[in-house]
C-alpha cells in the first residue's frame, strides 16, 4: 500500500549533521564552557527548530529573555555559516539511484525544521527539486508539515517517514506513520520504536521492493 515517503533532510538525505554541529559551537564559540553545553543541547535535540535552541541558549544558559532582534542575528549567522556546506556536502550513500529508480512510482516529500526558504534554496541547489512533490521546512513544525502531507489525500498506511532524530519519531508516530530510523554515529543511543532500521538508501530500497511487490 506504499504511496508516499516523507523523508527529514539533514542527515538523511545528506550527510550534514556534523556541519550544524560544528555551525553551534562557532556561533557561541564566545561563550566558552556555555558553547560545550549548547552543542551536547544540539546534539541531544536533533531535528529541532534552531530557534529553540537559541532560546535554550539564552532562557536556560544565560538566563536571559531572547529579543526578535537577537534571534533574527543568531538565525542570519547561523544561515550564513550552514547554508553553503550543506550545498557542498555529501549525499547518504544510494540517496540520488533511489531517487531516479522510484520517481514517478512513488511521491516523495521533505519535513525539516530548517526554515523553509533556505530548505528549498539548498534543495534547488543540489539538484532535487524535480523529485518532490513538496518541501516543507519550518514553521509549522514536522508534526503539522507531515499531517498537511497526509491531509493531500493518503491514508496513514500510505505514507511512512525516514528520519534519524526523535523529532522525526514523533512526526511519524503523532501522525499515526510507520518509522524508518536511518541508524546512525549520531543516534546509536536514540531510543525510539522503529517500524524498520536502515543505513543507506540501498537499506531502503530493499523495503520498498517489498512494500511495492505486497501492493501488486
Amino acid at each position: 500500500m506504499l504511496k508516499g515517503i516523507i523523508f527529514d533532510f539533514d542527515g538523511v538525505i545528506v550527510e550534514s549533521l556534523d556541519i550544524k554541529t560544528k555551525a553551534f559551537g562557532k556561533l557561541f564559540e564566545s561563550y566558552g564552557d556555555l558553547s560545550r553545553k549548547m552543542v551536547e543541547y544540539h546534539l541531544e535535540h536533533t531535528g529541532v527548530p534552531r530557534y529553540e535552541k537559541f532560546r535554550y541558549f539564552y532562557n536556560v544558559l544565560l538566563e536571559q529573555e531572547i529579543d526578535d532582534k537577537t534571534m533574527n542575528f543568531l538565525d542570519k549567522e547561523f544561515s550564513k555559516i550552514v547554508k553553503e556546506e550543506i550545498i557542498k556536502a555529501p549525499f547518504v550513500n544510494g540517496v540520488l539511484e533511489f531517487l531516479d529508480n522510484y520517481y514517478g512510482k512513488i511521491d516523495f516529500f521533505i519535513a525539516s525544521a530548517t526554515p523553509e526558504r533556505e530548505l528549498l534554496d539548498i534543495v534547488e541547489s543540489k539538484g532535487l527539486k524535480k523529485y518532490f512533490k513538496g518541501i516543507h521546512g519550518y514553521p509549522p513544525n514536522k508534526v503539522e508539515n507531515t499531517a498537511r502531507i497526509i491531509d493531500r489525500g493518503y491514508s496513514r498506511e500510505e505514507l511512512i517517514f525516514v528520519g534519524d532524530a526523535k523529532s522525526d519519531y514523533n512526526a511519524a508516530k503523532e501522525n499515526g506513520l510507520r518509522f524508518v530510523l536511518r541508524k546512525t554515529a549520531d543516534n546509536k543511543n536514540l531510543n525510539v520504536d522503529y517500524d524498520f532500521v536502515i543505513e543507506n538508501f540501498h537499506d531502503l530500497q530493499k523495503i520498498v521492493e517489498e512494500e511495492l511487490d505486497a501492493r501488486g
